[in-house]
C-alpha cells in the first residue's frame, strides 16, 4: 500500500511540473520504480506505457523522466521539509548549465523539494 501512495505522489509530481500527457493517462499506464536509495535523497524513474501516450503529445514531451527528491521527499522515511541541503542550490545549477550545454541530462523543472530530469537510458 506504501508503494501506491509513493507512486501516487509521484505522479503528481509528474501531473503538476510536466504537460498534459501526465495528467491523461490512468494510473495504471505509469510506471514508477526507484533507481538507488540514498540515505539523505531519492531518484525515481517514471514512465508512461508507450501505447497509451495520447497521439498529440508524441514527440512532444517526455514519457519518460527522472525524479530526484531531496531529503528522502515524500517516498521516503525522511519527509522533506522544505529545506535546502548544503550545495542543494549550487548543484541544481550546476546540473542546468551542464544540461544547456548537453553535457547532462535536460533539466525539466526544479521544484521546492526536488527536480524532474530527462531519462537517459544506459547503453
Amino acid at each position: 500500500m506504501a508503494e501506491d501512495n509513493c507512486k501516487r505522489e509521484l505522479i503528481n509530481i509528474c501531473c503538476k511540473y510536466l504537460s498534459n500527457a501526465w495528467k491523461e493517462v490512468k494510473f495504471d499506464e505509469i510506471t514508477c520504480k526507484e533507481l538507488s536509495g540514498g540515505f539523505a535523497n531519492r531518484t525515481y524513474y517514471c514512465s508512461i506505457k508507450s501505447s497509451q501516450i495520447p497521439e498529440k503529445y508524441l514527440n512532444v514531451e517526455p514519457k519518460e523522466v527522472v525524479i530526484h527528491l531531496n531529503g528522502a521527499g515524500i517516498c521516503g522515511s525522511i519527509h522533506s521539509l522544505g529545506y535546502k541541503t548544503i550545495g542543494e542550490v549550487a548543484l541544481n545549477v550546476a546540473i542546468e548549465i551542464l544540461s544547456r550545454i548537453n553535457m547532462a541530462p535536460k533539466l525539466y523543472v526544479v521544484f521546492e523539494g526536488g527536480r524532474i530530469e530527462e531519462y537517459v537510458p544506459v547503453i
